[in-house]
């Protein structure tokens, strides 16, 4: 099994980019971090 996601975003209603243009792939078994700086949108794409 696998998943992928290209091209995501989101634009908050106030017109403030949250995400722009992200590309994650995962297959079964791998783990994947999410690191970065407060505000940078790591909940946001969960």
């Amino acid at each position: 099994m696998s998943f992928e996601l290209q091209g995501v975003g989101l634009t908050h209603a106030g017109g403030g980019i949250a995400l722009r243009g992200v590309m994650l792939a995962a297959r079964q078994g791998e783990a994947i971090a999410l690191i970065g700086p407060s505000g940078a949108g790591k909940t946001t794409l969960l």
